[in-house]
């Protein structure tokens, strides 16, 4: 009992050393803006990246799925007929001269036929489509509410929680082996982005309050958003098509971890409640011409993007019989543009406004969406 108690008190000794010594650097982390901005780059970099990943890996997964099923189907219905010595072979009927003098059918022709990868692919659209919306209906649901959690529990708290329903959100993608599951991990992300994205940036805005800097800070926060957004579309699909749906998963939950222990190291668990002024209601709120403005904008640009995820891999895979790898370069020249533009037109908009800004940006997506 007392080489126990020797051997806590010594642990105990040098854990208070260890603090001793990392208070300090943590107290300086804390206090500096550069680390808080890096802090939020890297959160919104594995919430887009996890976002975007998916979008070339859940079609070639669910058509695998269907494959399987296929083929199942298929061996089943051959050991019925192979085992049915009623079954006589009969040339004179066109159903029956598939039949071997085994009593077996030649399915080399047939199945070849029976399984379409241009018409699953369409009839996979709807399924594709509720799952890669299934985050955004949810984050929707949930924003309202993370605000008036973030001035209860402290911006640092909710950007905790939300990284850590991206690490769940991450395992769940990596053992799911069929559609609810998945449908599941990408509802939970729903919720940790509505936290992260609510969390981080109020956390930018509150290490900035000068305008210019602010507008400077919120350019390269969104800049992590966008690095993940062009690394994510090409990574899904290498990383599923050589290595396989978990690893490619089980690797964004080891940046989400180390994201985590970003945070945890700079803010520790404590719940601070942020400086309340006076609080607006939400109806107000949504009776300000300009939140709605604002609010209309993003919707359309984002729901022009929104259209092609779900049905731009399979019609791909239906009718052009490209290599699973090739899918995530589909959608990478939009990834380079969004990057570049989150880096740059944050000193645009100071120069020509931001309505002119946002009303050219506008133009050109409605003029790419016709072509």
């Amino acid at each position: 009992m007392a080489v126990v108690v020797n051997f806590l008190t010594e642990k105990r000794h040098s854990f208070l050393q260890y603090l001793q010594i990392v208070q300090p650097l943590r107290d300086r982390a804390r206090e500096s803006h550069k680390v808080l901005l890096a802090i939020v780059f890297v959160t919104n970099l594995v919430d887009n990246l996890l976002l975007t990943s998916v979008v070339p890996i859940i079609p070639q997964f669910l058509l695998n799925l269907d494959r399987k099923e296929f083929d199942i189907g298929r061996h089943n219905l051959t050991e019925i007929i192979t085992t049915d010595s009623r079954i006589k072979p009969y040339h004179g009927d066109e159903k029956y001269d598939n039949l071997t003098n085994g009593g077996q059918f030649n399915y080399s022709h047939d199945v070849a036929q029976g399984f379409s990868v241009s018409s699953v692919a369409m009839s996979e659209n709807g399924r594709v489509g509720w799952l890669l919306s299934s985050k955004a209906i949810v984050q929707l649901f949930a924003n309202p509410f993370v605000g008036p959690l973030c001035n209860k529990v402290g911006y640092p708290l909710v950007l905790l929680v939300g990284a850590s329903l991206f690490f769940i959100s991450s395992i769940v993608f990596a053992i799911a082996e069929s559609y609810i599951p998945l449908f599941i991990a990408r509802s939970v992300q729903g919720f940790g982005s509505a936290a992260a994205t609510i969390a981080g940036m109020s956390i930018v805005a509150q290490s900035y309050p000068d305008d210019c800097g602010r507008s400077r800070a919120m350019g390269i926060a969104m800049g992590g958003a966008a690095f993940g957004i062009l690394v994510g579309y090409p990574f899904g699909s290498f990383t599923y098509t050589f290595v396989g749906k978990t690893v490619a998963f089980l690797i964004i939950a080891g940046v989400v971890l180390l994201d985590l222990g970003m945070q945890w190291f700079v803010f520790g668990l404590q719940n601070r409640k942020e400086s309340q002024g006076e609080v607006t209601p939400l109806q107000v709120l949504l009776k300000d011409r300009y939140i709605i403005i604002a609010s209309g904008a993003i919707m359309l640009t984002t729901m022009s993007m929104s259209v092609l995820e779900p049905t731009v891999p399979l019609w791909v895979m239906g009718f052009m019989h490209v290599e699973n790898w090739e899918l995530g370069l589909i959608f990478l020249p939009d990834s380079v543009g969004y990057f570049v533009g989150t880096n740059c037109f944050g000193v645009v908009a100071r120069n020509i406004g931001r309505a002119m800004c946002t009303l050219c940006c506008m133009l050109m997506i409605a003029l790419c969406q016709i072509c």
